[in-house]
């Protein structure tokens, strides 16, 4: 007999059969070449086999990862629960889970068109946005809510953009800055909307002059 069958089981010269060498790195299991450092049926010695839900690692049997945390947006991989360890923007870290934060600041800005062509639907429009105001005060979630209120016609009309109300903790005043909407003029020149926008944001600090 060949001295090289007297190993063929664990001979990684000649693994299986004569002259049949393993690769670099690999080791000679039961006659067939195995990686020792990753195989999850032979980890770190021939026929060490990792229990089920973990996976061989340098060797080791390791307990697999599964880092798949709701608005997480990094983790924590040096623990085997691989705990969320910093939550998305508007949640906070409970126990290594990401939970909705309550109270998150709001600032709104109610902006409606007065012109003559709303006279139908104005009300309307009032309505919606009191509706909102109104859903918005009695969210559980928001919590430093400040509510602005503004107006826009055209150009040439007795306001282009009309600023009602500031950012203010007063629900009620808000509430009274969009009943004092009403619709006329219009009809003429262009409608005043992109330069509302742009003086509501510079009143609300939201932009640099330009």
């Amino acid at each position: 007999m060949p001295p090289c069958l007297q190993a063929l089981q664990s001979d990684a010269q000649n693994c299986g059969a004569c002259g049949t060498a393993c690769e670099d790195g690999l080791s000679c299991c039961s006659g067939t070449c195995k990686d020792l450092q990753s195989d999850a049926s032979n980890c770190g010695t021939c026929g060490t086999v990792c229990p089920e839900g973990q996976q061989c690692v340098d060797g080791e049997c390791t307990l697999i990862q599964v880092c798949l945390r709701d608005n997480c947006a990094e983790y924590d991989t040096s623990k085997p629960e691989c705990p969320c360890a910093k939550c998305n923007e508007g949640y906070k870290n409970v126990d290594g889970n990401c939970e909705l934060c309550s109270n998150i600041p709001a600032d709104v800005y109610f902006l409606a068109d007065n012109t003559g062509s709303m006279g139908g639907i104005i009300g309307a429009v009032q309505s919606g946005a009191t509706t909102i105001l109104n859903d918005l005060a009695a969210s559980s979630e928001l919590g430093d809510l400040r509510v602005g209120v503004g107006a826009y016609r055209d150009r040439g009309d007795d306001f282009v953009f009309s600023h009602r109300v500031g950012l203010t903790a007063d629900t009620a005043a808000a509430a009274a800055a969009i009943n004092t909407w009403s619709a006329a003029g219009g009809y003429d020149e262009p409608e005043g909307q992109l330069y509302a926008l742009y003086k509501a944001s510079r009143l609300l600090g939201c932009m640099d002059e330009v």
